[in-house]
């Protein structure tokens, strides 16, 4: 990758453990950055210590804000390192699942305001930036809401882009409507995700915009002005 001349690296959510922590050390010794997702099997202020410079999306922050996050990352570890056959098999309020709202549920009951005070204390002491990408989280939120998918810009993104979209918010809609307890569970992620970027904020980590385009509903272009207004306090 270094010869290739790329900027920098970016991991993803089901990296093992070992691997995202020799990917860190073999992109620092090539002198590239790297940012992007902190693996699920990993805490923020792990993968932050260890020289990731940047932390996407909201969720990442808020699970190590939760009382549960131990159990969580080790059910992913688990996971990720091919012993357990799914990411799920712990969570027994959601036999089956295959979505993100079945482990949203235990990590925003047992959100702990001091544990999460002292998380944020410990980004900023590892200088990293937070790119919250609000969007994703307010589309997980209302996706079965047709006020919000007749958004007059999908007419701007191309067909096969606006088919993957429908069928994504489909899918929500789907599994909303048979189970309300995952519904709430994404409208109190989404919450949840705007309080603590202004708590980040105030305590001094650095907030950068970001939209996670092309992701659902988050458009090329005109996503950064959404993105800027869920920061600004969704005026």
């Amino acid at each position: 990758m270094k010869r290739r001349g790329v900027d920098f690296i970016k991991p993803y959510d089901s990296l093992p453990r070992a691997a995202y922590f020799e990917l860190l050390h073999a992109a620092r010794d090539a002198g590239l950055p790297v940012s992007g997702h902190i693996p699920m099997s990993v805490s923020v202020v792990e993968g932050l210590q260890a020289g990731q410079s940047s932390v996407e999306h909201a969720k990442h922050p808020l699970i190590d804000c939760s009382r549960y996050s131990a159990t969580f990352h080790a059910t992913f570890a688990s996971w990720a390192a091919g012993e357990s056959s799914s990411i799920y098999a712990n969570w027994a309020d959601a036999p089956g699942a295959t979505n993100l709202g079945s482990y949203y549920q235990p990590i925003l009951a047992n959100f702990d305001q001091a544990l999460c005070d002292r998380v944020i204390q410990d980004i900023v002491a590892t200088k990293a930036h937070y790119v919250p990408t609000l969007i994703t989280r307010r589309f997980e939120a209302l996706a079965d809401r047709e006020s919000f998918l007749a958004d007059r810009r999908i007419h701007t993104v191309p067909r096969s882009l606006r088919d993957g979209w429908e069928k994504d918010s489909a899918g929500y809609r789907r599994r909303f409507g048979e189970s309300p307890r995952e519904k709430q569970a994404y409208l109190d992620l989404y919450e949840h995700a705007v309080q603590l970027v202004g708590r980040m904020h105030a305590a001094g980590v650095p907030v950068l915009v970001g939209t996670d385009a092309p992701d659902s509903y988050c458009f090329p272009g005109s996503g950064i002005v959404d993105e800027m207004r869920e920061l600004a306090g969704r005026p």
